[in-house]
């Protein structure tokens, strides 16, 4: 990944596997099982240079028009088919959500806990191994928070 917005673009990705040994045996990648719009991946993929690319574009046979057709190398492709706007495969809405709510959580948490472990609210007061458990905690929620779909 070259930068934050092509992880952002994964959101819509259920699953994604990638079979190493095929790719050293048959010297190219094969996509085993794909979630979500083939017709439409496997047509933007089918004009992509990339190795994954080409993977992808064998999942769908047929021929589809793909019209104002872009590659942006290391972020994806974007391209419409029918007039409809099609891309960037994976797209970046699931993930936004989770950081924005995973800030949220964490300012929330932590202008609740630092004021209190530092001893400003006295006498409420944690000792700072307390403190250090309640920050770590909050490290462990932003995660847990990011597995819940």
């Amino acid at each position: 990944m070259r930068d934050g917005e092509a992880l952002q673009r994964l959101t819509e990705v259920r699953t994604f596997v990638i079979d190493k040994t095929g790719t050293l045996t048959e010297g190219r990648m094969k996509v085993v099982k794909f979630e979500g719009e083939v017709k439409l991946a496997s047509c933007l993929e089918r004009l992509s240079s990339h190795p994954i690319a080409k993977a992808i574009s064998e999942l769908s046979e047929g021929r589809c028009e793909v019209r104002d057709f872009t590659e942006f190398p290391g972020k994806g492709v974007h391209g419409r088919r029918r007039q409809n706007p099609a891309g960037p495969a994976g797209g970046s809405r699931r993930t936004v959500r989770k950081v924005k709510e995973n800030v949220a959580w964490a300012l929330a948490y932590n202008s609740v806990l630092i004021p209190i472990a530092s001893g400003v609210l006295y006498p409420f007061y944690l000792p700072p191994e307390w403190a250090a458990l309640a920050m770590s905690m909050n490290s462990v929620s932003v995660v847990l928070w990011s597995l819940v779909q």
